[in-house]
């Protein structure tokens, strides 16, 4: 059990009641350091379900997901609370009985964690300038205690960090090139760390504090790492100068402090369509400093999804004046002068629209930001009020676009996301909608091109959330429209990467065949179909009647026949269900 998971499990004990007595008494463990801001690949990702007595908690293993209950169960009998505790699989629940809270600890499937390394493994060498595709596979070689390879890909994703993006420009302009080392130099020091290199560790986190003498986390990761070594003198001193810095810090609530921490709170408002709320601190970072690049851009962009184009070319402006390069700031503006001109497009169709839970709508918020956080964030109204309140706000159409996918209105869809395109023509999940939409349709000109769009965001590096599971999926619907435009070996060239992230899918293989076959390689095609056939859980009869016309081809007829009576034999089975 890690001291750092120990951490976590104290605070859902504290914060969902789940036990009467005293919080854990948590152990040191110097294998689990972690500095500050760094995001492990085990999140833990700890949530509430809808049911305010139910908490669960993510696990990255099975022996994990254990070690945690098993911790919590010790807990609790420790406090003699009486509990009930059942496993089913790789998911462990315990349900206090006096207080009918109910904690769930659960775990992916081993072999489905080994098949997303892989998975990452093959995205980094299709796209090796993507950042996000490095930290990802760094987290996952964490998670697999890889701690050189995490480490190897940690700086590699520091290395692929775009220094041109409008948002690093606008960051490093509040961010001292110090401050920033000294964060980079804690992040190596961790690693260092979790591979027992201590020494190693000591020399990177004294750089980290030489540049940033007030770190915390710098001074208690090298306290703990004199003690491993056993200079306990030396760690008294870290220890010391921690408690002071800490005690310091009681002293500055975050409301006090420099705009910095919440102007970029503000921009992670508006990643999370929480507009009012990015408006607000930026609003009140502006007052004590007027020239926040980061409330300015948050401040911009807030008013540029609420429909007020005026008001985010006014902030845009402004911040163009900090501004050495302007290049990315002027890409991003274009689109508002458009719209200030032509006025917010219309809305969608509003009855598609519901009233449904701000967790369904946008990513829930919650409360505060952090230690000392006072903010509360409320969720905004529905979308069928913001509709009713205003034009232009970016909430509705995307809120209309998720209605009409439900109701497979795609034709309607594919037109209502190119009023979000209009507005952030880099949104990324519209990009992904516009590819299944032109798919659906047929139309397959569109399919490719939007594919394209897609494929060249991942290629630089640009792309919005990566979902893995939909990269596939991007070379294979391209494939596909590649095929019916006659594009074979582009054709071909999709299903072959796509058969690489997903080595089981038969339907890439069925289509890679069907390439071999109008271009007259059928003993390619034949392999591929018996590939299908072999991967189609469903059993369809079309792979063997795909494989029947290769066979014809190479003139190989007892085989084709054979395929032509299972097919029929499939299909009269299929009939009977």
């Amino acid at each position: 059990m890690t001291s750092a998971n120990l951490r976590q499990l104290a605070a859902l004990l504290l914060a969902t009641s789940l036990s009467c007595g005293p919080a854990l008494s948590l152990a040191e463990d110097i294998d689990e350091v972690r500095p500050h801001g760094f995001t492990s690949s085990n999140q833990n990702d700890s949530r509430h379900s809808h049911d305010k007595n139910r908490r669960e908690m993510e696990l990255p293993s099975p022996e994990m997901a254990k070690k945690m209950a098993d911790t919590m169960k010790t807990a609790l009998e420790q406090q003699h609370q009486k509990y009930s505790y059942k496993q089913e699989g790789f998911t462990h629940t315990i349900v206090v009985e006096s207080t009918k809270k109910t904690m769930v600890f659960k775990a992916q499937n081993p072999d489905a964690a080994k098949k997303e390394l892989r998975t990452a493994q093959t995205l980094a060498e299709i796209f090796p300038k993507n950042e996000q595709i490095a930290s990802l596979l760094s987290r996952l070689y964490e998670n697999d205690r890889n701690w050189a390879k995490a480490l190897e890909y940690f700086r590699k994703a520091n290395g692929l960090t775009n220094p041109n993006t409008l948002e690093n420009i606008v960051a490093n302009l509040e961010t001292t090139p110090a401050a920033k080392e000294a964060r980079l130099q804690a992040h190596f020091a961790y690693y260092e760390l979790m591979m027992k290199h201590y020494e190693t560790a000591i020399r990177l986190l004294t750089k980290s504090i030489q540049l940033k003498p007030d770190y915390m986390t710098s001074y208690s990761n090298r306290a703990k790492a004199y003690r491993a070594l056993h200079k306990d003198d030396l760690a008294i001193q870290d220890e010391k100068k921690l408690n002071e810095l800490m005690q310091k810090e009681k002293q500055n609530t975050l409301s006090a402090q420099p705009g910095r921490d919440r102007s970029t709170l503000a921009l992670f408002m508006v990643e999370i369509m929480a507009f009012e709320d990015a408006l607000r601190i930026a609003e009140n970072t502006l007052k004590k400093e007027p020239n926040s690049a980061n409330a300015l851009l948050a401040q911009a962009r807030a008013n540029l999804r609420l429909g007020r184009y005026a008001k985010a070319i006014a902030s845009y402006k402004k911040l163009e004046t900090l501004l050495k390069d302007t290049t990315s700031l002027k890409a991003e503006m274009a689109p508002t002068a458009v719209l200030l001109k032509q006025g917010p497009p219309p809305y969608g169709d509003l009855s598609v629209l519901r009233d449904q839970p701000q967790s369904s709508f946008v990513p829930h918020h919650g409360r505060g930001h952090g230690p000392g956080h006072q903010d509360t964030f409320s969720p905004p109204p529905s979308p069928k009020k913001l509709a009713a309140d205003h034009k232009g706000d970016y909430r509705v159409y995307v809120a209309v676009c998720y209605g009409l996918k439900e109701k497979s209105l795609m034709k309607q869809l594919d037109a209502e996301l190119n009023k979000v395109l209009s507005i952030v023509p880099d949104d990324t999940r519209a990009i992904e909608n516009k590819i299944e939409a032109a798919e659906a349709l047929r139309d397959w000109p569109a399919c490719e091109k939007y594919a394209n769009i897609y494929l060249q965001q991942l290629s630089q590096g640009q792309n919005g959330p990566l979902n893995t599971d939909f990269v596939q999926y991007a070379f294979t619907t391209r494939a596909q429209a590649r095929r019916a435009q006659k594009n074979f070996a582009g054709a071909i060239e999709d299903d072959t990467t796509a058969i690489k992230l997903t080595p089981d899918s038969a339907f890439a293989y069925r289509d890679r065949g069907d390439c071999y076959r109008q271009t007259g390689k059928y003993d390619l095609a034949v392999a591929d179909y018996t590939k299908a056939i072999q991967l189609d859980s469903a059993k369809s009869s079309s792979n063997y009647w795909r494989r029947a016309k290769a066979y014809e081809k190479l003139n190989k007829v007892d085989l084709a026949k054979q395929d032509t009576e299972t097919a029929k034999k499939l299909e009269a089975a299929q009939s009977k269900i």
